[in-house]
């Protein structure tokens, strides 16, 4: 029986030059720079998938870690796991940008949210929503 593709590589992309808004600093060689992707729907493989690259990339040394958002946003416990995990690699001293590209609603907002201070983007015509959390009442 064959064994399925493992789904880190597809959310993973190593870039040579980041596309962000902000000049790359020249100060960084060009291969302790990455470039993440969270698409879709926060939930336990997505978050676990981001925080396995962020730590991955922590580890190998890179200075800026570059993470791109597409999210309406999904369940706040697995948000919170990615937002303590960015503050686990931010406090090794590796920047963390975020740049949000279309929507960024809900717990995708709080991760958009927690990069490196003066390091978070967006583009003109995306949209950020952030509301009050809701919880079950039992």
């Amino acid at each position: 029986m064959e064994q399925p593709l493992p789904l880190l590589p597809s959310l993973l992309k190593l870039t040579l030059r980041p596309r962000l808004p902000r000049v790359k600093d020249p100060s960084l060689p060009d291969v302790h720079q990455v470039e993440l992707r969270l698409l879709g729907p926060i939930n336990e493989l997505s978050a676990a998938q981001l925080c396995a690259q962020l730590r991955h990339f922590n580890e190998q040394g890179a200075k800026c870690i570059d993470i791109r958002i597409t999210s309406g946003g999904g369940s706040l416990s697995d948000g919170l796991l990615i937002v303590d995990t960015m503050n686990e690699v931010k406090d090794t001293g590796t920047t963390i940008r975020t740049m949000v590209e279309g929507v960024a609603a809900s717990a995708a907002t709080l991760v958009s949210v927690s990069a490196t201070a003066g390091e978070r983007y967006i583009h003109k015509n995306s949209r950020m929503l952030l509301h009050r959390a809701r919880a079950p009442l039992n």
